[in-house]
């Protein structure tokens, strides 16, 4: 019999472990929690995660953690292999970030960021040692013109780095 493992957040740390075992004709997973809410992370306590975690083929987990609750607490981008911090990015002190980051299994790291001002959104890849490109911008200021008016959240990386996303420019969308 084949076991396989899902990987979760908590907010509330609950933990059970099932060895593969079927119940009632389906598979039961073993489940491991990734991060919780309270404890410790790399840079922070984080109080929050974000809800759109992303998983790579080696089992390497993505995700947005908060050190404070709410929509403009910062964040940092998080990396983790087996419970081993490999990047904590933080966003920055005038920006935050999105909720959703995806990974691919170059260990890339795609997320939309946002000026806590709003005047500018970005979708960036994190490469290594939390640098990488800004794959797209948008602002809504016509002081400071860009493609886009804005870069929507949730854009997708393959695993040859190409990224893909949605922004908006006046009342039309583009992908």
């Amino acid at each position: 019999m084949r076991k396989t493992t899902v990987r979760l957040f908590s907010l509330v740390f609950l933990t059970f472990l099932f060895h593969g075992s079927i119940v009632f004709g389906q598979q039961v997973y073993d489940l491991e929690i990734v991060a919780r809410t309270g404890a410790p992370l790399g840079g922070g306590t984080p109080a929050a995660f974000g809800q759109g975690a992303s998983i790579n083929d080696a089992g390497k987990v993505a995700f947005v953690a908060r050190n404070v609750a709410g929509t403009q607490a910062n964040g940092r981008i998080m990396l983790l292999n087996n419970g081993v911090i490999e990047e904590d990015c933080a966003v920055g002190a005038l920006a935050s970030a999105s909720d959703a980051v995806q990974v691919n299994n170059n260990d890339q790291i795609i997320f939309r960021m946002y000026s806590n001002d709003g005047l500018f959104s970005d979708v960036v890849r994190l490469d290594d040692n939390c640098s990488g490109p800004i794959l797209g911008r948008g602002s809504m200021s016509s002081q400071f013109p860009q493609p886009f008016d804005v870069v929507l959240p949730n854009p997708a990386v393959n695993n040859t780095g190409r990224g893909v996303f949605s922004g908006d420019v006046g009342s039309n969308n583009f992908m």
